[in-house]
């Protein structure tokens, strides 16, 4: 129960440095999105029922600080985690680089077209004042937040993969010695 606890105040944790910290930079705002890449890394390597909590969670607080009507940042982080979990099933069943980049860009995609679809549509229906404007700055920011959430999250595959070793050797290493 304390770890479920400690995980439920990290993610929350996320969900305000992608919203306050994030939001200080242009740059960063545009370009990277540590929800998407968490999201995707607890889908990819946890269970399913926790990527969707986790996005659940996410998407709530999100929500909260969001201009868009209640829901729609957690559907557009509900959607990825359903798509990226098929796709594990039916193509991806080794976690490769490559398996990796792929998810990521379509995770990416879907969750910004997701918001811009559901914005639209509860704008047309006057639910809402707010919606995403398109233009071609619209589309280039999410190829570049595409392409350095892949960045991020291949990144951090490979540092832990490169851990992993290091500490699976040591401790082999140290559990010889001790014989």
């Amino acid at each position: 129960m304390f770890k479920q606890v400690i995980y439920f105040f990290l993610v929350v944790i996320l969900a305000i440095i992608q919203v306050s910290l994030f939001s200080q930079f242009t740059f960063l705002q545009k370009s990277l999105n540590l929800i998407v890449v968490f999201i995707t890394l607890i889908t990819l390597f946890e269970n399913y029922r926790k990527a969707i909590i986790t996005s659940l969670i996410l998407g709530l607080v999100l929500d909260l600080y969001s201009g868009f009507s209640f829901g729609i940042i957690t559907s557009a982080l509900l959607l990825p985690v359903v798509i990226c979990y098929i796709l594990i099933q039916k193509f991806f069943a080794r976690k490769s680089v490559l398996a990796l980049t792929i998810i990521t860009v379509i995770n990416t995609f879907v969750y910004n077209i997701t918001i811009f679809l559901l914005s639209s549509i509860t704008y047309w229906l006057g639910w809402n004042n707010f919606h995403v404007m398109t233009d071609i700055n619209y589309f280039t920011d999410i190829f570049k937040q595409a392409i350095f959430n892949t960045l991020a999250l291949v990144t951090i595959y490979i540092i832990v993969k490169f851990l992993d070793k290091k500490l699976r050797l040591k401790f082999l290493i140290s559990g010889n010695a001790k014989l």
